[in-house]
């Protein structure tokens, strides 16, 4: 019975927190997706400390990430067509996702041109752009608006191993970079997991406090 009021309890909420814009842009299947791809990119990383160097083994060793990140693309196409009211603003975010994806591939083969034009390497002008986006991820978390979308802290943890990240893979053999890159991605990922696990956590708790 208990668990019933909860349920409406929340449902409720959602519902009005979704027409007043507060609902949360991100759910439980979002946690799920950066898990999964985290656990697959740490797959990824080992392999190549297990000695899977090119060919159709690092092929293999890369399709668990490929996979995961072409379904998330294609559950945030799907839901961005869903016309619950409760998903109004997760609607918004996941469209806002899929117009910010496609900018972001033009500019980076735009970027890959112009760096080798200018004599960078791959390596260093990934890195090069993976400082940027950190930097860019700890700029929003220190002078964002407040309330935020997003918590502060999910800003400020993607900051720090891309930043890392993005400053050890140009100084590594380009077989070293490749396994760089899926432990960074791992972190980054696992940590803003846990960041958003913990911001829905408090919401329920908040949820639970209200029906009692």
């Amino acid at each position: 019975m208990q668990q019933n009021t909860l349920d409406r309890v929340r449902e409720d909420l959602a519902t009005m927190n979704a027409a007043l814009g507060k609902e949360l842009p991100f759910g439980a299947a979002d946690v799920r997706f950066y898990v999964v791809t985290a656990v697959a990119s740490g797959l990824f990383a080992v392999s190549h400390v297990l000695g899977v160097h090119g060919g159709w083994p690092l092929f293999l060793s890369g399709l668990p990430t490929l996979l995961a990140f072409t379904a998330y693309v294609g559950y945030v196409a799907a839901k961005s067509r869903r016309a619950s009211t409760v998903d109004i603003t997760r609607r918004k975010e996941y469209r806002k996702t899929l117009l910010i994806l496609l900018p972001v591939i033009v500019a980076s083969l735009g970027g890959r041109y112009w760096a080798a034009r200018a004599g960078m390497s791959h390596l260093q002008f990934g890195g090069a752009t993976l400082v940027v986006v950190g930097c860019g991820f700890a700029i929003i978390g220190l002078t964002g608006p407040r309330p935020a979308r997003y918590p502060r802290s999910y800003w400020l943890t993607g900051a720090l191993p891309l930043i890392a990240g993005g400053v050890w893979i140009p100084f590594c053999a380009f077989r070293q970079a490749l396994s760089a890159a899926g432990w960074m991605a791992a972190a980054l990922l696992g940590l803003l997991a846990i960041v958003l696990h913990y911001d829905l956590r408090r919401r329920d708790e908040r949820v639970s406090d209200g029906a009692d």
